[in-house]
């Protein structure tokens, strides 16, 4: 449940309530926080060659072999 998750973080630091219904971020790690950054480099870098109408990586063929 979400709010047992919540809660969860809370304890560790990680998410601070800020009001009724409301929370905000806590400490990240650095490590963490980079990774996060990167990802999102990374998606706003494939949202941009999509909008061009283009392909960074080609789709699967059609038909893909199934091991039996």
């Amino acid at each position: 449940m979400v709010s047992e998750a919540l809660r969860w973080e809370i304890g560790r630091g990680r998410v601070y309530r800020l009001g009724r219904g409301r929370y905000g971020p806590g400490y990240i790690p650095r490590s963490t926080e980079y990774r996060i950054h990167q990802r999102v480099l990374a998606l706003r870098a494939s949202a941009n060659v999509s909008l061009r109408g283009g392909q960074s990586v080609h789709p699967l063929p059609a038909e893909t072999p199934v091991a039996d």
